[in-house]
């Protein structure tokens, strides 16, 4: 015996989803992908604890704030609390970052 499933027309209307909001300003995304001059916070480090415990003795955990000073392909030099600090692009893969209004 087949399982029929049906549904109105009717019912499948945008009327019924919760309206769409502009994700812009919450967008996160990797600091490898960031440009120079960009301010960003971290809002997320991925990896293991040996990943954050080397960010944290640079000064860098969720909800620090650091500009982009140069950036290649093969590393970013960036800037924390008026130092600098240069990483390889595999390890600012594992920052997730947001824009910041800071100018």
């Amino acid at each position: 015996m087949a399982l029929h499933t049906s549904v109105a027309a009717n019912s499948l209307t945008t009327s019924n989803l919760p309206p769409l909001t502009s994700m812009t300003s919450c967008e996160s995304f990797p600091l490898a992908t960031a440009k120079v001059g960009e301010n960003l916070v971290i809002v997320e480090v991925k990896g293991g604890h040996s990943t954050r415990k080397r960010l944290m003795a640079m000064g860098m955990a969720d909800g620090t704030v650091l500009k982009i000073v140069k950036h290649n392909h093969t590393e970013l030099l960036v800037s924390v609390d008026h130092r600098r600090f240069s990483l390889d692009i595999a390890l600012a893969c594992r920052l997730i970052v947001s824009p910041t209004d800071l100018s």
